[in-house]
């Protein structure tokens, strides 16, 4: 805008377009923390946020230059790059690894580790690729990875940079959203008169504000109650290595419609639902899955509701018996083209 200043390299503006709200946040780096320098919040007017996915994007965009207006005028500054999360419902994660063999010992530097994660990264995106059904042919977007372990000379290892060997391992879990939901954003935010900077996830933003990396350490558990679902995440050994996700509903079995549609979710909802209870292969069978369902649960049964219901194929239906989940006979979804089993708990 004319009159005020621009936007220094040094100064981050965020945006979070929320399914109730946008918040703006510009701040500085500071020491290896960001100093914020001021906080605007505005409310949609209108339905046009369903569970994070923009339905509306000239309603959206609207709302984004009001936050981005206001900014702008209490720094006197004009706000033209920013950075936003997308968020985490329609998002498909996989995991990939790779691995690279020297014919002699060589020190590695970050050239080497970028090739072996990037190699790494695009095992994970072929997986989509073997993904039956319609989905298969869905484009997607990589939004961001997190390396769950590296190994060098077959021995596990915190770091590779700097260090001598081999035989060089790595395994990620990387992220991808559709399409649709990707571009929808930057849509939305070139109608802003806004330049993306840098895109990430809504659970990866949370994460490293809220539990940084030398945290994760304590094996600590993230909750994010949304206005859409309930998410719980849980880290182990410094990465996250599982997550249990749904909405709060008020009908006793999941539908397929409630995959596309955020609108099945109700605050006052006598059921809290489980769409996706899912842990690294790396940390399965040691607890971190029934951990995660039992404090999904507690959330349940403290927030008030009725009870928890899910979906299972048949071999999972004595797993989550062990919950005290009862068996409702063959589910009506039919999502994936497998059979399904309708399972729930009372509170």
């Amino acid at each position: 805008m004319a009159g005020y200043k621009a936007q220094g390299q040094d100064l981050i503006f965020a945006l979070d377009i929320g399914t109730r709200s946008i918040v703006g946040v510009v701040g500085k780096p500071v020491g290896g923390r960001l100093k914020v320098l001021d906080i605007e919040m505005a409310e949609h007017t209108s339905r046009a946020m369903l569970d994070g996915q923009i339905e509306d994007i000239a309603q959206v965009a609207k709302v984004a230059r009001r936050v981005t207006d206001r900014l702008e005028q209490k720094l006197d500054c004009t706000l033209e790059r920013v950075c936003v999360a997308a968020a985490g419902r329609a998002l498909r994660t996989e995991t990939g690894s790779c691995t690279l063999e020297f014919p002699e010992v060589t020190r590695i530097n970050q050239d080497i580790i970028g090739r072996l994660e990037s190699g790494a990264v695009a095992n994970a995106e072929a997986q989509i690729g073997q993904v039956q059904g319609q989905e298969s042919q869905r484009r997607f977007y990589l939004v961001g990875y997190t390396v769950s372990g590296y190994h060098l000379d077959r021995y596990p290892m915190a770091t590779l940079r700097g260090h001598n060997g081999q035989v060089l391992e790595a395994s990620v879990v990387a992220t991808f959203l559709p399409s649709e939901v990707v571009e929808s954003l930057y849509t939305v935010m070139e109608a802003a008169g806004l330049e993306v900077a840098s895109l990430t996830l809504e659970p990866i933003a949370a994460l490293n504000a809220v539990i940084p990396a030398d945290l994760r350490l304590l094996n600590l558990v993230l909750a994010d109650i949304g206005a859409g679902t309930t998410d719980i995440a849980i880290c182990r050994d410094g990465a996250v290595v599982g997550y249990a996700m749904g909405p709060v509903i008020d009908v006793p079995a999941i539908a397929d419609e409630m995959f596309v549609s955020a609108a099945c979710h109700d605050p006052a909802g006598r059921y809290q639902s489980v769409f996706s209870l899912a842990v690294h292969p790396d940390w399965q069978r040691q607890g971190c899955g029934r951990q995660l369902l039992n404090a999904l649960i507690d959330l349940a049964r403290r927030e008030g509701r009725q009870a928890v219901t899910l979906t299972c194929r048949q071999e999972k239906i004595a797993y989550y018996e062990s919950f005290g989940f009862v068996n409702q006979g063959t589910a009506a979804s039919v999502h994936g083209g497998v059979v399904w089993y309708d399972m729930v708990l009372q509170l």
